[in-house]
């Protein structure tokens, strides 16, 4: 049975799962992810078998090198003098097989590195850094005023006008602003919802 993990709340789940519990709704790039070590192991086998069979040795004297019936076959279709080079027959076939063989383990290595990509989660950001990398720094609020927030105000607004809040909680397409007394909710980066 194959399984694949949940971005959202890292559950796991049989492949055949189209909403996890926590609301996430799996896409079709949500695949199995070990799919691409095996695909990276088969693309780099039938790499490494090329390069193990362009990179055959030479016949000596003559520089020519044996034919690919003459390789597979570790020099058993050699007739008469050809026979004299089915050591180098079988060396050829030898490089074949190492080639499929570095091939193989260089494109697991690959695929398994690109799964790990995939399954990397972004580090948490800290509630008190909101726009700290573009530069927004947040202006006191007078306790003499009212606050008001509407729907439509941007992020930047209701930080400007409310402060840093306490946490921050990214859901996909909606982020959820919380501060002690309030809930503000953020679809595309706008006021949607505020509790």
């Amino acid at each position: 049975m194959r399984f694949r993990r949940c971005p959202k709340c890292d559950r796991q789940h049989e492949i055949y799962v189209v909403i996890c519990d926590c609301g996430y709704q799996f896409s079709d790039t949500d695949k199995d992810p070990s799919d691409k070590i095996v695909f990276g192991a088969l693309v780099g086998v039938v790499v490494g078998a090329m390069f193990g069979y362009l990179l055959r040795p030479a016949i000596p004297l003559i520089g020519q090198q044996l034919p690919f019936e003459a390789v597979i076959t570790r020099g058993g279709s050699l007739k008469g003098l050809d026979q004299l080079l089915v050591g180098l027959a079988q060396q050829s076939f030898n490089y074949l097989v190492l080639g499929t063989l570095i091939g193989g383990i260089a494109g697991a290595v690959v695929g398994y590195f690109a799964r790990a990509a995939t399954n990397a989660k972004p580090a948490p950001v800290p509630a008190n850094s909101i726009q700290a990398s573009a530069g927004y720094q947040p202006q006191a609020v007078s306790p003499s005023l009212p606050v008001t927030v509407q729907l439509g105000d941007s992020r930047e607004a209701v930080v400007a006008a409310l402060g840093a809040p306490q946490k921050v909680m990214d859901l996909g397409p909606k982020t959820l602003y919380v501060y002690p007394d309030l809930k503000i909710t953020f679809v595309d980066g706008k006021v949607s919802d505020v509790q």
